[in-house]
C-alpha cells in the first residue's frame, strides 16, 4: 500500500514505477508532484483512493497495467488539463 499523501508535492520526483504486489494507492499519494513525467502502474493495483496523481500536470507517459478495473480518470482526476503524450499498457517506444 502507498499511503495517502506519501509523496505529495515532491518536486524532486520525475518518475514513478510502482512495484508489482502493491495493491492500493492512497488519496493524493503523488498529488501536485509538478515535475513528474513518467508513471507505471502495476497489474496488482485493485484499489485507488481519490485521484492519487491529481495536479501532476507534466506527465508525458502514463502506463496503466491495472486496466482490468481502474480507469485513467480515476488516477488523474477530472481537472487534468495537459495532454499526455501516451496513455498505454506498454512501455513507451524509444
Amino acid at each position: 500500500k502507498i499511503s495517502p499523501r506519501a509523496f505529495y508535492a515532491n518536486a524532486n520526483l520525475k518518475s514513478v514505477t510502482i512495484s508489482e504486489g502493491v495493491e492500493e494507492i492512497g488519496s493524493s499519494a503523488f498529488g501536485d508532484c509538478i515535475n513528474l513525467e513518467y508513471v507505471k502502474i502495476p497489474s496488482t493495483i485493485n484499489k485507488v483512493r481519490n485521484t492519487p496523481f491529481k495536479g501532476c500536470n507534466n506527465i508525458k507517459y502514463f502506463i496503466n497495467n491495472a486496466k482490468n478495473i481502474i480507469s485513467n480518470k480515476k488516477f488523474l482526476g477530472d481537472n487534468y488539463e495537459k495532454e499526455i503524450l501516451e496513455i498505454t499498457f506498454e512501455e513507451p517506444k524509444k
